[in-house]
């Protein structure tokens, strides 16, 4: 029973000291204002910084006479002691004095009331010397409302206002006419005549190359890469202008593959076509030194596929010599 007692008393005195440690108040900014006036409440916690605290809430009013303008967040006055402060902007439109009475604060499961708060608000008064100008035996006649009146509208507001769109209407109305009668005068009704030069056949430029190449004589001077270079790139810009296919840009490989797939050549040709790309690789990557011999029929490799492959493109003199021995045939029968 002792024991029991003993833990009860514990228990009260922890209650109590941590009660003791907790205070709260309320207080306004100035206890007197005007008529519809307005002022700030502060609730304010002084408490240990483990204690949950809890404010009161309010919709718009704290007691009949006293309204809410603004609720203000919780702020940390203080760290050490924490004190905490939760402010309304309140206001009343009762010239009378009035109690705030205390309001509940919750600090953990305890709760605890702040003090009373006295407000005094000063009513509106009439000044005395105006009321006594009035005759309140004399009947004012009631009178209808006034509409507006309404101002001019001066030339400066009117240039304020459509000046700039005025100013931009007026410069475009010159500016697209002048440019309409400019292009038409100057424009020419005859068709524009483009003189281009006759594209040269594949073939014809390849052999042009494989001349300039021989008279460099690149491999008798030992330059065998360069030689194996400018030898691929004749063939490759070959195929590209006769063939359509974009061989500068791949490796041999897919050079052959393309040729491949689509049957352009027969066996002798797709033959002498991948042995020279790819001795001209090894030439060209590998280092490789072919005889003075090889080189010369690789040389000769090239000449052979142009020239074996090329589409001759007749003049007009051809094809008119053509058509006169086709009508001396048909004659004939």
């Amino acid at each position: 029973m002792k024991k029991l007692l003993t833990i009860i008393l514990l228990l009260l005195f922890f209650i109590i000291g941590k009660s003791q440690n907790t205070q709260v108040r309320a207080f306004v900014d100035t206890n007197v204002i005007d008529f519809a006036n307005q002022t700030i409440l502060r609730l304010q916690v002084q408490t240990d910084a483990s204690n949950e605290v809890f404010f009161p809430i309010f919709e718009d009013t704290i007691t009949k006479n006293i309204e809410i303008v603004e609720q203000y967040d919780v702020k940390t006055i203080n760290a050490s002691p924490l004190i905490l402060e939760k402010s309304f902007l309140i206001t009343s439109f009762e010239d009378s004095l009035q109690t705030i009475p205390g309001l509940p604060i919750i600090v953990n499961s305890d709760t605890l009331f702040s003090n009373p708060v006295q407000l005094f608000v000063i009513p509106f008064y009439i000044d005395s010397a105006k009321v006594a100008q009035i005759d309140t035996n004399q009947v004012i006649p009631i009178f209808e409302i006034k509409l507006p009146l309404e101002a001019p509208f001066t030339f400066k507001e009117f240039w304020l206002r459509f000046g700039t769109y005025i100013i931009i209407f007026l410069i475009l109305a010159i500016i697209i006419p002048l440019i309409i009668w400019l292009i038409k005068k100057y424009k020419s009704d005859e068709p524009i005549k483009i003189l281009q030069k006759p594209l040269e056949p594949a073939h014809i430029i390849a052999f042009r190359s494989l001349k300039k190449l021989k008279e460099k004589q690149l491999h008798q001077k030992g330059n065998i890469k360069d030689y194996y270079s400018e030898l691929t790139e004749i063939v490759r810009t070959y195929i590209e202008q006769r063939y359509r296919i974009k061989a500068l840009e791949r490796t041999s490989t897919e050079v052959l593959e393309d040729f491949e797939a689509a049957k352009l050549l027969n066996f002798e040709l797709f033959g002498d076509l991948q042995k020279l790309l790819n001795l001209a690789d090894l030439a060209k990557f590998a280092k490789y030194v072919p005889s003075i011999d090889v080189n010369n029929q690789n040389f000769d490799l090239v000449y052979k596929f142009v020239d074996n492959t090329k589409i001759e493109i007749k003049t007009e003199k051809q094809i008119d010599a053509d058509n006169v021995s086709t009508q001396n045939i048909t004659n004939i029968d």
